[in-house]
């Protein structure tokens, strides 16, 4: 199987992988239970994975980086374009794939963990401080 570029989406239960070669022409398209991805990948030769970015693909990025292959993560406003058919599960990677990019596409690195765990806190300082400037403000007009 000589795939060099594979497209993996994401779901609760079952994953959809769609590769294909340096022509573009669809080689796999397979449906793999969560248990099943690790299996799978490890036995793939290196190849380029794109995902839609969302809150599980940085933690299935970083396993596929750990198995040496590239991982780029699509930005979700980027992937929209690829509205989805009778079956989204399937119909969305094999179009993404094959679909040149519409416009300017973002790619992005997965975080890591530290940078996972750290963002709602980041959030909450955001939240405290807009608060101090407003009760400042609301202070400084009554003051």
């Amino acid at each position: 199987m000589n795939i060099t570029t594979a497209a993996l989406d994401l779901a609760k239960i079952v994953f959809q992988v769609h590769g294909v070669d340096e022509r573009g022409n669809a080689k796999l398209r397979k449906q793999l239970k969560r248990a099943q991805v690790m299996g799978f990948f490890t036995n793939l030769p290196p190849c380029l994975i794109g995902m839609e970015a969302c809150a599980s693909a940085h933690f299935w990025a970083r396993k596929l980086t750990e198995l040496g292959h590239t991982v780029k993560l699509m930005a979700p406003q980027f992937v929209k374009p690829y509205p989805p058919a009778a079956s989204a599960q399937i119909a969305r990677p094999t179009r993404a794939q094959a679909d040149p990019p519409r416009g300017p596409v973002r790619f992005f690195r997965a975080k890591r963990s530290w940078q996972r765990a750290g963002a709602p806190r980041g959030r909450r300082r955001c939240r405290t401080s807009r608060r101090q400037v407003a009760v400042a403000r609301v202070g400084a007009l009554l003051g």
